[in-house]
């Protein structure tokens, strides 16, 4: 598995009733990983798209 330590991670407050979950992990050019719905989740095994080997 490609993992990496997240160096910040949390919760962006989108409204009153909604907020979403955020990682930063890695160096270089910067993506953002959209997936699934509501309820989802997020783990590990997704960063397995990213190299962070990578520079």
């Amino acid at each position: 598995m490609n993992s990496n330590p997240a160096i910040q991670k949390g919760y962006l407050q989108v409204n009153n009733l909604h907020e979403i979950y955020y990682e930063v992990c890695g160096s270089g050019e910067l993506y953002l990983f959209v997936h699934g719905g509501p309820g989802a989740g997020f783990s590990e095994k997704d960063k397995r798209f990213f190299d962070f080997k990578k520079t």
